[in-house]
Order: structure tokens, then sequence, then C-alpha cells
């Protein structure tokens, strides 16, 4: 067995030549780990220590070096005894390092040649904080609650437990079903990367299988996000959203989190012009927001403001009252203040609530005879087959044969 000094591991300039190449070795073989420390946190365990998994040498070794030659500078045993090689990192210090994943996470790094460890783990923290948000949790007092309660354990040589996640503000404001990942986050971080692991690559195997050809990582990474956290609950809600991606007429809709993620467009301009098609679909009626552009809409809106309730909410309610001419000249000027007692109507006679969307609704809208509107909503309720409908037809049944086992007019009997 033989060991190097850390000046000789030849890592790409990019990632800090200050962190030690650590062997560790298990019954199962030997796993091989980029370790940092910073020694100015302190605690009963230790300095504070971390790790990335080395998954792919040849990938974070300088390009001008011939073969696997990952040789480590310090080997330990499975009971975290130092066998071999020097170090300021004890044995113990490792066996409570922080896991961070595995080492290809540093090659995305946008620091510059001589960059110490610190930079990366600060550089670690920021990009985990996009699909962890709980990390960079702040209280209060803006202070990091989340890390510093992980730094505090790690140093004691404590998991993270999920009474100890109660101190911290994202997890206190946040949903339970959010809060698992959180959880295995803190207690088993090389469970956590597993999961999300496997995950990245069935919503990777759902794009390919939907005939995506070009994988956006970024929204790879999002929807990994989301369904880690618990936004995204479960694989048939993860189905859904693919299927949406590849078939934008599909009805379902998306979360405001999930369209940021599929489209590149920010949180806010998602939710002010999800705004804007409510607002549409009130004045018009359901669906009606789908024929618009209403990012133009939005886009307008703010160059315009006052456009948009002077010019473009009197246009869209005068079509309405083109399209439903009972209105016309009244002071019904959208679908939404309308529809209510429609609703009531249409429920008392087909005894369940309307699909707003059917021509049979349309034209049940459309009209003021109140005897067609009785046809129009009977003929739904024969079809779709209602307790109403079959409530409805016996009682006119018993009204021209009489009931089961009377003499009805014109004689026989209704059985």
């Amino acid at each position: 067995m033989t060991v190097r000094d850390k000046s000789q591991n030849k890592l790409i300039n990019t990632i800090s030549a200050d962190f030690e190449i650590w062997e560790e070795i298990t019954e199962f073989g030997s796993k091989f780990y980029l370790v940092a420390q910073l020694p100015e946190f302190q605690g009963t365990a230790g300095a504070f220590t971390w790790r990335y998994e080395i998954k792919d040498w040849n990938a974070i070794k300088e390009k001008n070096v011939a073969g696997n030659n990952l040789v480590a500078n310090v080997v330990v045993d499975s009971e975290f005894n130092i066998i071999e090689g020097t170090s300021n990192i004890t044995g113990q210090d490792y066996k409570n390092s922080f896991y961070f994943g595995g080492s290809n996470q540093l090659l995305v790094s946008t620091l510059e040649a001589g960059a110490e460890p610190y930079d990366h783990l600060v550089e670690a923290l920021e990009k985990e904080a996009q699909y962890s948000p709980w990390i960079l949790s702040e209280d209060e007092n803006g202070r990091l609650d989340f890390l510093a309660l992980a730094i505090e354990n790690a140093l004691e040589g404590k998991a993270v437990r999920t009474a100890d996640l109660n101190r911290v503000s994202w997890y206190k404001n946040t949903p339970p079903a959010e809060r698992k990942a959180a959880e295995l986050f803190a207690s088993d971080r090389p469970a956590y990367t597993e999961k999300s692991i496997k995950t990245q690559q069935s919503i990777v195997d759902g794009m390919i299988a939907r005939g995506v050809q070009t994988i956006n990582n970024n929204v790879v990474a999002g929807l990994t996000n989301l369904y880690m956290t618990g936004k995204i609950a479960d694989d048939n809600e993860l189905n859904r959203v693919l299927n949406k991606m590849v078939n934008d007429r599909i009805r379902y809709t998306l979360d405001p989190e999930v369209q940021a993620v599929l489209t590149g467009q920010s949180f806010d301009t998602i939710l002010a012009t999800r705004d804007l098609g409510i607002d549409i679909d009130n004045i018009l009626g359901p669906g009606a927001s789908e024929k618009y552009d209403l990012d133009a809409i939005y886009k307008e809106a703010q160059a315009n403001p006052t456009w948009y309730n002077e010019v473009f909410v009197p246009q869209i309610q005068d079509a309405f009252q083109v399209k439903y001419s009972q209105f016309k000249g009244t002071n019904v000027k959208s679908y939404e203040s309308a529809a209510g007692v429609f609703r009531g109507e249409w429920e008392d006679i087909v005894g369940q609530k309307a699909d707003e969307t059917t021509n049979a609704w349309q034209r049940f809208f459309a009209t003021n005879d109140t005897e067609e509107r009785k046809d129009i909503a009977f003929a739904e309720a024969a079809r779709l087959g209602t307790q109403t409908y079959r409530d409805t037809l016996k009682t006119k049944m018993e009204r021209r044969f009489g009931k089961a086992g009377q003499r009805a007019t014109g004689g026989g009997s209704f059985q």
C-alpha cells in the first residue's frame, strides 16, 4: 500500500490543491474521498470536516496525467484509524465529516485556479440551496440556523435529528410533506444523494420515453428538487408533469413552481400571467384565456398600467356580451357574475356540478329560455345517468302511469 503527499495529487486547477485524498478500507473494498477541514470551527468531536466521494478519478485529475493513478494521501481502516499517511485531520474528524456527495459536483465550479476548500464549500452550499432550500435557512436575526445546527452536530459527532430540525425556521414554516427531504438530508446524506440520483435518472428516462431528444439539465435538476422536497407529491404526479411538458394541450394545470422549472420563466411572471388568465376566464368563461398571449398582455400591462384596466378589460367585457347576447345592454359584464344562478339551476336538474367546458353547458348558459335550459340539462342528466335523472324520470312515469300496483289512466299498471 502506498501513499503520497497531497502536493502530488495533480487535481485539475479549478479544484483546490488543499483537498486531501483519503482512502477508506471497508469490507466491500476501498472508497476514495476528497477531504477538507475548517480549523476555525472546533467542537468536542474535532474541527468541521467535509468530503466528496471520488467516483470518477479521470474527471477530476489533470488531463496530462496518464493512467488511472489514484493514490491516497491518507488511508483509514473500517474503524477510522489512520494506518498510513499523515494529516492534520484526525481519523475522528474524518469519521464525523459532512458528506457532500460526489466529487464531480466540483466540475461545475465557477471558481478560478488557486481557490481554497472553503471557497468550494461556500459555492457548494449556494448551489445545494437551489435544490435544498433549508440549507441556507435564516432565523429572524439573519442567522443561518440550519447550517449552524449541521456544523454544531457534526462537531459533536452527531447526526441532525428531526427534533433538532424543529429549531430551523425553514422547517417550522414548511408543510410536513416537504420536510421529508430535509429530514433525510440531515440524518443520512448518502441516502439522500442516492435517492436524488435515482430520481434524476427516472426523470431523464421519462423524458426520453416521451420523445424528448435534447435533455435540459436545468429542468432535470429543478424537477428533481421539486420531487425530493415533496412539491411533486409522487410518481403519478411526476408522470402528469412530464406528459404536460411534451403536450401542452393536456388539461392539467401545473403548479407555478413546476411551470417555472419547465419554462425558465421567473416565479413572479408565472404568478402574474396566471392571475391574468384567471381574470380573463372570469370575464369570458372557462378556457377563454388559452386563446390569449398572456405573456404579451403582461408585458404591455407592465409598460402601460392604465391600458389593462381602461382598454383591455372593457374590450373583453364587450366580447362577453357579444358571445352571450342575452346580457347585451345590461350591467352583467362577466361570466362569473352571472354563472352562480345558472350553476344552481343546473345542479337541481342534473344532480351534480357542471363541466363548464362542455357544449351542453355552453348552450345552457347561452339561453334565456327556462324550458330550453331544462331540456338541455335533463338531456345531459340522461347521458350521464345521474341519480337525479333516474328519480325525475321515475316521478314523471308515475305521474303518467301511476305507482307500482296502482291502476293507471287508460288501464294497465306501472310494474
